[in-house]
C-alpha cells in the first residue's frame, strides 16, 4: 500500500513538472504573451482552458505531493527519509511558485 501511495503522490509532482516545462517550453518559442497563453491553454479540455484553473490545479497537486511525502518519511525509514524530505520540499517550492503567479 504504502508504494500505491507513493507512486500517486509522485504522479501529482510529475504532473506539475509537466506543466510547468510546457509552458516554459511555448513561452520560450512564442514572442507574444497572449499567444503563448492560448496555445498553451489549448493543450486542455475545455472545462480546464483557463490559466487560473491551470495553476490552481497546479498548486492543489503540488501542495497534496508535499503533505504526503512529508507524511511518508516515517513509513519508509532513515534510508529514504532523506530524499522525501527534498522531494516535498521541491514541492512545497512548486506550490509556492504557483501561488506567486496567480498575483
Amino acid at each position: 500500500m504504502k508504494y500505491l501511495i507513493l507512486i500517486i503522490l509522485m504522479s501529482f509532482l510529475a504532473i506539475v513538472v509537466y506543466n510547468m516545462a510546457g509552458w516554459i517550453i511555448i513561452s520560450s518559442e512564442i514572442s507574444s504573451f497572449e499567444e503563448a497563453k492560448a496555445l498553451y491553454t489549448g493543450c486542455y479540455p475545455q472545462f480546464m482552458r483557463s490559466a487560473a484553473k491551470i495553476t490552481l490545479l497546479n498548486m492543489v497537486l503540488s501542495a497534496l505531493a508535499g503533505i504526503g511525502l512529508i507524511k511518508l518519511q516515517h513509513v519508509y525509514g532513515k534510508a529514504a527519509s532523506g530524499m522525501l524530505r527534498l522531494l516535498a520540499w521541491f514541492a512545497f517550492f512548486l506550490a509556492v511558485w504557483q501561488t506567486f503567479s496567480l498575483l
